[in-house]
């Protein structure tokens, strides 16, 4: 989760995640929202690769970074609850 999407989360995520090595040492999904990450890109001056995804798209590559966003992370809570 990119925590509090109002706070330091979005941007304490995108600088960690700007490092291609910490990128490359496992394949990330972050949950969270797609602005807030957008808007922490530009303040910091890195470009992290996200690609929005649903469970039913491909895993996250070597040094890519998937994105639930908040529609797409409720679609995983609700399939995640079935019985």
């Amino acid at each position: 989760s990119m925590g509090d999407p109002t706070g330091i989360g979005p941007e304490v995520v995108i600088k960690a995640l700007a490092d291609a090595t910490l990128r490359a040492s496992a394949r990330w999904v972050v949950c969270g929202n797609l602005a807030p990450l957008t808007l922490a890109q530009r303040v910091a001056n890195v470009k992290v690769p996200l690609r929005l995804a649903t469970l039913h798209d491909a895993p996250p590559t070597d040094g890519e970074v998937v994105l639930l966003d908040e529609d797409r992370w409720r679609e995983f809570v609700a399939f995640s609850t079935l019985e």
